[in-house]
């Protein structure tokens, strides 16, 4: 076997051209100076985290921006056909349109060479490019915004993917919106947003996609199993799927009365079986595999005493704008499912009973309650105000998954408190975890005047929060 040797290059003299090249090499990347900070996070304090973390936030969205231009700028390089490539012939290069409306085209084949350089797959590197051409060429205020790190790429890409299929003037309309509430609302609360604007920019191009949604329905059973379990997949009109939902929950509540200890959602398993080998008018007969009565040795029920399930009831609150009420079109939100054409209420609505609820003036003087609980049109007055938690950057808009906080915590009348506590002025929407924070976690909040709160973090960071979104105001 040969031995391959190192011979080492014979050493030039020293003409001090070395310490130069040194001194050069010794300037440090950007990747160097990160890697050194992550080195070091170790020893940081609380302080050093938090304003690190803010920072580090805008370099990634910054980082991923920078990509975005990129791409944006190969597809200008990449914006003609070269002559010798072009003779038409099959399978030869073509140059094809890759964005929405008003968008260049770009040769076929690019997106593959930036893709590859990228770590990505051909199609992921078409997709980089139709998103960033879409957001520079159609949605330029969301663009500025993206450029300037203080929107997250990932949402800017989904709302250009989603406005693709819309005119060069409705897609602007989308951006003019979508820009305003990008820097204050996380992608939960802004998804729905960009759809109500996205059917309000074209309710017409809205109508045949709903149509698309509405013949797409069915309900699907896997066909693989496991240990004899499958999975079951449905997709209906929200009202069916809520009240087969409300009605799931009835018996699982009910099984736990009949002594039942499994989980809920074991118990709405359960449900799906009573339902499915029952029907909805028998009544339940809930002898185990055994054969043995479920409550015999559980103290509940006797089988003489088990009452027929209710049918449970699904709720849609469903709110219109005046202008859309009048003018039968447009767009109405319905709570915890989104924004939807007025055709659509219409079609889900059109053969249930429906309750009509007077309109809130939010403008007008509204009555404080001296008790703790809010009346229903102080706590209705409150989430048509703030749909959404006003903790800092909280994303639910559910009034069915929260509380009603008193800002200034509430005092029993018994014990000294003040009456009207229970006021417009003084109520916000919390989810549970997040009303824990506020009342355990050191975090001191107040509200400035109606719907608008200021929160300080337990390190004195402060936020400002309104109905639409967070503004974080840094360290003061």
């Amino acid at each position: 076997m040969a031995e391959m040797l190192f011979v080492p290059e014979p050493e030039e003299p020293d003409d001090g051209s070395a310490a130069e090249d040194a001194e050069e090499n010794s300037e440090s990347s950007p990747v160097d100076e990160l890697l050194a900070a992550m080195a070091g996070v170790d020893d940081w304090d609380a302080d050093a985290v938090l304003a690190a973390a803010g920072t580090g936030q805008r370099l990634v969205n910054l980082a991923q921006a920078m990509q975005l231009k990129l791409a944006a700028r190969w597809a200008d390089l990449n914006g003609c056909l070269d002559p010798s490539q072009s003779a038409g012939l099959p399978g030869m290069e073509r140059l094809l349109p890759t964005g929405g409306e008003g968008t260049p085209a770009v040769t076929e084949f690019a997106p593959a060479e930036l893709a590859a350089e990228l770590g990505m797959g051909p199609v992921a590197g078409d997709y980089l490019i139709s998103d960033a051409l879409d957001l520079r060429h159609r949605l330029p205020r969301l663009w500025d915004l993206v450029c300037a790190g203080e929107v997250r790429v990932f949402a800017a890409r989904q709302i250009a993917q989603t406005t693709r299929h819309l005119s060069a003037a409705a897609a602007a309309k989308v951006d003019a919106t979508a820009a305003r509430y990008a820097v204050r609302v996380g992608w939960g609360r802004l998804q729905a947003v960009v759809e109500a604007a996205v059917i309000a920019a074209d309710p017409d191009a809205a109508r045949p996609r709903a149509e698309a949604v509405r013949d797409a329905q069915g309900v699907w059973v896997s066909r693989d199993h496991e240990l004899g379990y499958k999975r079951l997949f449905a997709r209906g009109a929200a009202p069916d799927l809520d009240a087969l939902d409300a009605r799931l929950d009835v018996i699982a509540d009910d099984l736990a009365d009949w002594g039942d200890t499994d989980s809920l959602d074991l118990r709405r398993a359960k449900a799906l079986g009573v339902l499915a080998n029952q029907g909805t008018n028998q009544p339940l007969n809930l002898t185990d595999q055994q054969g043995k009565d479920t409550a015999a040795g559980g103290g509940g029920p006797t089988r003489s005493e088990r009452r027929r399930p209710s049918a449970g009831k699904a709720i849609l609150n469903v709110h219109v704008s005046e202008a859309g009420l009048c003018g039968g079109y447009g767009v109405a939100r319905v709570e915890d499912l989104g924004p939807i054409l007025l055709d659509q209420v219409k079609e889900f609505l059109g053969h249930r009973n429906v309750v009509l609820k007077p309109v809130i003036d939010l403008n007008r003087p509204m009555r404080a309650a001296d008790a703790y609980e809010a009346p229903a049109d102080i706590a209705d007055a409150v989430y048509f105000r703030s749909p959404a938690d006003c903790f800092p950057h909280a994303t639910s808009t559910s009034r069915r998954r929260g509380d009603l906080d008193h800002t200034i915590p509430y005092v029993p009348p018994d014990d000294g408190g003040p009456p009207g506590q229970t006021r417009l002025d003084n109520l916000g929407r919390l989810s549970r975890f997040q009303h824990r924070i506020k009342t355990h976690g050191q975090w001191r909040v107040k509200q400035l005047r109606s719907g608008l709160w200021l929160w300080t973090s337990p390190h004195r960071y402060h936020y400002l929060v309104d109905h639409t979104g967070t503004i974080a105001l840094g360290k003061l």
